[in-house]
């Protein structure tokens, strides 16, 4: 069975008409839309994945790869309360717009 890496996006109202980019060691490997959830099959090993929008992007997060699947989360900073700092998301915080978390 090939590793892959599972990446998750929830529903939220920021960017919700747009895709992210998602990067796998550098590498665009494919777009993620508002509720999608895509696969990607990679080797063995540490990966670094980070996902992008225009300009901004998210934290790079590491992961090891040792078992069949590892699950990702990416979504945007800017939601709830947060939203009222959008302009400083995308203009001081642009490499924090987005998240990525590993879901265990």
């Amino acid at each position: 069975m090939t590793p892959t890496i599972r990446v998750t996006r929830g529903s939220y109202f920021s960017d919700m008409a747009r895709a992210y980019k998602i990067f796998i060691d550098g590498v665009h490997c494919g777009n993620i839309k508002d509720s999608e959830v895509v696969e990607f099959p990679v080797d063995y090993g540490r990966h670094e994945i980070c996902a992008k929008i225009d300009w901004c992007r998210s934290n790079r997060l590491f992961v090891e790869v040792n078992s069949s699947t590892v699950d990702i989360e990416v979504g945007p900073s800017a939601v709830g309360w947060r939203f009222l700092f959008t302009l400083v998301y995308i203009t001081f915080l642009r490499h924090k717009y987005l998240w990525l978390e590993e879901r265990r």
